[in-house]
């Protein structure tokens, strides 16, 4: 989350009441910054709910990084009960990172974060459920714990829950890229909550003319020649695939629409794509989709 002059004591220092925030100082321009966000983020991600992550543009904040004495980016302080506790210069190892956060965080919050995320990578999603949601009532803000709450819950067929789970992040979608991925991962359930199974969504799809595309016969990078209507219906049916969890099927049409069209309806077949990697823990698929992918996109 991004934070500002504007709501700096809110975000962080009152914040800091609940559990410890760290706080990365960066800037659009500074090469360290770009490689300290995605170690913090995923640092974040392995202690799902144990602290807070934000960050400040130092160019669009020069009052906050005057009055915090900041005088180098990146540059990270810790925040507890509203103080600044400890703090970092540039870019260490993730080793470094982990030992860091380690010192300030609670342990019973990070044990029950490690066994979410155990249970999250073996497809034990009821028991991962069960641990994620105790992480928000924690700390409701986590947006990555959210969102992989919302995932589990998806992929347990759990639909009315993930649409309920997801409300507080919805008015980020437009601004937050992850956020509208998972956005997109919700229209899709919406799509599923009306079409019990495979049978009725492809006679619906026939009866409104798009039973093109929708038969998964296409090979990589191809689509049927079917016009906007078949681009629509396969587009659905990935869409409906994805979310019973038929994730291989679901980005081989993904992928059929992007190798015709990279801008399918402003990115919407791109971010539905990235929402069906996210929810796979297929470790192998997942890096064979990621790079047909960017050969869809980039070649």
């Amino acid at each position: 989350m991004d934070v500002t002059e504007a709501n700096f004591e809110r975000d962080v220092l009152r914040a800091s009441d609940r559990l410890p925030v760290l706080v990365e100082f960066w800037a659009p321009w500074s090469a360290s910054s770009k490689a300290l966000g995605p170690l913090l983020e995923r640092l974040e991600r392995d202690f799902a709910g144990a602290f807070a992550l934000v960050r400040v543009d130092v160019e669009e904040n020069p009052e906050l990084i005057r009055r915090l004495g900041v005088k180098s980016v990146p540059f990270s302080l810790l925040f507890a009960d509203g103080e600044p506790v400890d703090g970092f210069v540039g870019a260490p190892a993730a080793d470094y990172l982990e030992a860091f956060v380690g010192r300030h965080v609670t342990q019973p919050t990070l044990s029950l974060a490690g066994r979410a995320r155990e249970a999250l990578d073996d497809a034990r999603f009821s028991e991962a459920a069960e641990g994620l949601g105790m992480l928000l009532a924690i700390n409701p803000a986590n947006q990555t714990v959210r969102a992989d709450f919302v995932r589990t819950l998806v992929r347990m067929g759990q639909f009315d829950r993930a649409l309920r789970a997801f409300e507080p992040l919805r008015g980020r979608a437009r601004t937050d890229y992850a956020v509208d991925v998972l956005a997109h991962l919700l229209e899709a359930v919406e799509l599923a909550r009306r079409f019990p199974d495979e049978a009725a969504l492809l006679a619906s799809l026939g009866e409104a003319g798009g039973e093109a595309g929708a038969t998964g016969e296409a090979g990589e990078g191809e689509a049927d020649d079917g016009g906007a209507d078949a681009f629509s219906a396969r587009y659905a049916l990935a869409q409906w695939l994805m979310v019973n969890g038929r994730l291989g099927e679901a980005m081989d049409h993904f992928l059929a629409i992007l190798g015709q069209d990279r801008l399918y309806r402003e990115g919407a077949a791109r971010k539905s794509m990235l929402a069906a990697l996210d929810l796979d823990r297929d470790s192998e698929r997942v890096a064979t989709y990621r790079r047909r992918l960017a050969a869809a996109l980039f070649n």
